[in-house]
This record gives structure tokens, sequence and C-alpha cells, in this order.
């Protein structure tokens, strides 16, 4: 692909996703269309294409991969369908909370009345987006900001009963929407898990293979590949092969999805991720890229301690400011968070990127003068597993 071509595929950047991807305007997207027509387009975008080209080449090719990524996980989503498919239309996108429709704003008070009381608002949720979808194929505009302001009204009140609040440094306030079974993941250095929140506490998902932990281990023809996310600040660089720390992170999540699939019986697409606190912008923008290849779309990013500080936090009720400890498998990370009636504000996050499991295996290897981490590793949990039992 040479640089005037590149350049031109810049400018898809500035087409509405509908139009990116040659749908009609609507929020019921055929997924099936969608998913061939974005898969074509990564594979164009694929940085083994870009192998030995100049850094404006690769640039411009992430960027677009970016952007068709972004597109990609608004197009599955009706209530994205809804925001962009204003956006498309040229309307100035309606404010549930300063409409001055009465008729609306009782129906809204009502229905903020029934959420409170417990009852089930999704049938509601669904005849909005049916109203929405006909006045928008009407083109009546003021008929379809109407019906717009009741979805996303609709949509934050069963988004603010399915999510606690969580408040992060350089974190807005987050109003997604879930449109289906969510699960949680922890990506870890060394081991990877998958749960789900069932029941009020959650239950970590397994296979049938039993264990609850998954190595977050790629194989390759070359060997094994390990701790690839301490490398998630440069997800496009070369580890081995073909592999980068962005496909590794996708193999691993890919897994994961499919091991909560089995574990449940039915499709999995949204799912909360936790990463280091340390993270940068780049590393965090990798993981959701690494999410949304492997068919995840990332309603949140949690810190580790603060993930760790919320369970914490639910089973017990507690409230006050804590610092919360993450000793991993690639960092040390520490948190200060204020934590009072289920809401979390993180004060203050901070990490070591050299002071984890790893570094420690490293020192253990190089003192007994073994010639791989594994026998280290085998020596801790035996060593763990001692001092268990020494204490029954």
């Amino acid at each position: 692909m040479k640089k005037a071509a590149v350049a031109a595929e810049n400018r898809f950047m500035y087409k509405n996703p509908f139009e990116l991807f040659g749908l009609p305007i609507s929020i019921y997207v055929h997924q099936a269309t969608l998913d061939e027509r974005y898969v074509e387009m990564m594979k164009d975008l694929h940085p083994d294409k870009f192998n030995g080209e100049d850094a404006f080449m690769k640039k411009s090719a992430e960027q677009i991969s970016a952007y068709a990524n972004e597109a990609y996980q608004i197009l599955r989503s009706p209530l994205k369908c809804a925001d962009n498919a204003i956006k498309a239309k040229g309307w100035k996108l309606p404010n549930e909370e300063t409409t001055n429709d009465s008729i609306l704003l009782m129906e809204m008070m009502e229905l903020q009345d029934m959420a409170k009381s417990g009852h089930d608002l999704r049938p509601f949720y669904q005849d909005a987006l049916v109203q929405f979808e006909s006045a928008l194929q009407e083109d009546a505009e003021t008929k379809t900001l109407t019906a717009y302001a009741r979805l996303k009204f609709l949509a934050r009140l069963l988004g603010s009963s399915m999510l606690l609040q969580i408040s992060e440094p350089s974190a807005g306030t987050i109003k997604p929407e879930i449109t289906s079974q969510a699960i949680g993941i922890d990506l870890g250095t060394t081991n990877s898990v998958v749960a789900i929140w069932q029941n009020g506490k959650p239950q970590v998902l397994v296979d049938n293979l039993g264990p609850l932990f998954m190595p977050s281990v790629i194989s390759t023809p070359t060997g094994d590949l390990h701790s690839t996310k301490r490398m998630m600040h440069e997800p496009t660089s070369i580890i081995s092969g073909e592999h980068t720390a962005l496909t590794a992170a996708q193999d691993i999540l890919k897994r994961l999805k499919n091991r909560a699939e089995k574990a449940l019986g039915c499709e999995v697409h949204q799912a909360v991720i936790t990463v280091p606190a340390y993270f940068d912008d780049t590393a965090r923008q990798a993981t959701k890229d690494a999410a949304s290849l492997a068919g995840l779309e990332v309603l949140r990013l949690i810190n580790e301690p603060t993930a760790a500080a919320l369970a914490y936090g639910l089973d017990t009720g507690k409230e006050g400011i804590f610092a919360v400890y993450d000793l991993g498998g690639g960092t040390f990370d520490v948190s200060i968070l204020a934590m009072r009636k289920g809401v979390f504000q993180v004060l203050a996050t901070g990490g070591h990127t050299q002071l984890g499991g790893d570094d420690i295996d490293t020192i253990i290897t190089k003192h007994f003068g073994w010639d791989d981490h594994l026998k280290a590793r085998r020596a801790k949990e035996t060593l763990a597993y001692r001092l268990r039992k020494s204490t029954e």
C-alpha cells in the first residue's frame, strides 16, 4: 500500500461508522455482514503487511485500524448506533435530563419509580428501541429525538442498576449499555481468570479441565511465550515470529471468552478487564484493541488494586480510606482509595514495573543457577504448600 493510498484511507476517519462499513443507517445492523467486512478490513491493516515500511505508513495504518475498531464496536451496540444515526442525519443530540416535553418527563418519573421498586425495565427498553428505529426510518426528526431521549434514559436506569459506581483519575462518568451477559477478566502476567457476578457474589468460570486459572502463555513453533503483558506499552513490536504483545493478548482473551461461553452456554460479547495501575494510555488502548479483535466490547478497564478493593468493599461493607497492595506476576501496584456507600474513589495510584513474581523468579533462578523460571515457580509453589500445611 503506497503513501497516497494510506492517506486516502485516512479520509475514512471522517466518515460515520455506517458509511465506513457500507451499511444503512439503522440501530439494527446485520451482524454477519458487519463481521465479514470488519475482518476483511483488519486483514488489510494487519501490522505484518507494514513490516519494513516507514513510520508514516505504520502510524497511518494504526490510526485507521483504531478507528475501524471503534466503528465496529459502535455498530454492535444499538444504543451507540442510535447516537451515531442522529449524528449522521445532522441532528443535534438531545439531553434527556433537560427535556421540555412534559409527557416524556412524566413517563421518566414513572420509570424511575418503577426502577426503584425493582421492576424489570428491559421490556420497556426493547420497546424504546423499536420506537426509535421506526421514527428514524420515517426521517421524522422531532419524533426520533424524543424516542432517543426515552431510550437513553432507560439505558441509564438499566446501567445504574447493574454497575457499581467507580471513580478513577482521568475517568469520566460511564454509562455503558449492557446488551448481554458481561464477564469480568483478570488478564494477568502469569495467569488469567474469567468470572461473572451471580447471586450476589463473583463466580469463577472453569472449563472441563478444572483449573480456575488459565496460564497466560502462547504456544508457538519455536517455544512458549511468557509474560507478554509486560510489553503492552509497545503492542505492535514483534516478540517472536509474527507474534506481538497485542496478538498475544488477543489470543488469551479469546480463550477466556471461549471458556466463559462454554460454561454459560451462551455467547458473550462484553467484558470488564483489569489492568495494572501503571499502564499508560498506549497499553490501555492496546488492551481494548486486543479485546475487540477477540470479539469483546470493553465496558470498562479497572486498575487491578481498585478491583481488589471493590471485592473487599462489597464483601465487608466497610467504609473509609484504604491502601491496597497488589503484588502480581509482573508488577507491584498500590492504590489509595476512599470507599463510601458503595462508591469507590481512587485518590492515588502507583506501581513498580520491575517488581513482580517474574522478577522474583529471575532472582531465584540466578541464585540456584537454574536454566529456566519454571523451576523457580515450582519451588515457590512447593514452599507455599509446605507453609500452609505447617499452619494447619
